[in-house]
């Protein structure tokens, strides 16, 4: 009696670390991820067909920017720190392979200034800054900085301080038409010299999502009319100026011009932050009374 033995096959999944490549299977090596298929014998000794299925998760890593006066301390990834430095953590993420979380702080020597928001947006005439203070006593001038890596920056411009104790409003318009992200902060000097600096902005250029406000101040309803240039499901936060999340939620986009609106009826009268999250990520502020 004549036995026929059929072909074998299998497929296997399979994830590794970026750092795991090359890897090698069943004599075969793995530069990146794919899939490839060994020519094998099986128990009868007929061929068989054994395919792997190779996912390579990469190394993460994110940068966190914090500002806090001089005194106090922040802690990060279990670690309390008090002084001026860029700080890098060694983690492992969520697909079990390394990844770094890099906390870069700058504390501030005490300024007699409130700021009450820094912001930007990009529009057609370049990058607009805006910030307002609650207070100013014996405040200097402001000196705008500019960055391209959110690490090292260089003064830009310098507009000098109202005088107002009571607080003023400032804008200003770098025209400048570079491409990808540019981090913005301000610095601020008093007349005794110390310095303080403000929370960084990031500008992306060409983003595709941008939107404006509208009424502004805002008692009830807020509209949000939003330019994207594609369809996808968005991220609507509303956030203090301590970044704290107080609303949250989900809206889709169709390519082109949108319209949302926002209840913000339960937010205590003040300053507020709303924030577009989607593929780019685009901030506006807003006061509500």
């Amino acid at each position: 009696m004549l036995t026929v033995n059929a072909v074998s096959t299998s497929t296997t999944d399979s994830t590794i670390c970026a750092s795991s490549l090359p890897f090698s299977w069943n004599g075969l090596t793995f530069t990146a991820a794919g899939t490839q298929t060994a020519h094998l014998s099986n128990s009868t000794g007929c061929d068989s067909l054994a395919t792997l299925v190779l996912t390579v998760s990469t190394a993460t890593s994110s940068i966190t920017y914090d500002t806090i006066n001089k005194g106090s301390a922040v802690t990060f990834n279990g670690t309390s720190y008090d002084t001026n430095g860029t700080y890098t953590a060694h983690l492992i993420n969520a697909g079990g392979c390394d990844s770094t979380a890099t906390l870069i702080l700058t504390v501030n020597d005490i300024v007699p200034v409130s700021l009450k928001y820094f912001s930007g947006v990009h529009n057609s005439d370049g990058n607009k800054l805006s910030w307002s203070t609650a207070t100013e006593v014996n405040l200097a001038y402001f000196v705008i900085q500019r960055s391209t890596d959110g690490k090292t920056f260089s003064a830009l411009d310098k507009v000098a301080a109202s005088g107002n104790k009571s607080g003023s409003n400032y804008a200003y318009l770098d025209a400048a038409n570079a491409s990808g992200k540019v981090y913005y902060r301000l610095q601020m000097v008093d007349k005794q010299g110390n310095i303080a600096y403000s929370n960084v902005v990031a500008i992306t250029l060409n983003s595709g999502i941008s939107f404006t406000v509208y009424p502004n101040p805002v008692r009830n309803i807020m509209s949000l009319r939003v330019n994207n240039d594609k369809s996808e499901t968005v991220t609507v936060q509303v956030i203090d100026l301590l970044g704290k999340v107080l609303t949250q939620q989900q809206a889709q986009l169709n390519a082109g011009t949108n319209t949302l609106s926002l209840n913000v009826s339960s937010l205590a009268s003040g300053s507020y932050v709303v924030v577009i999250k989607g593929e780019s990520q685009e901030s506006r502020h807003f006061i509500k009374y």
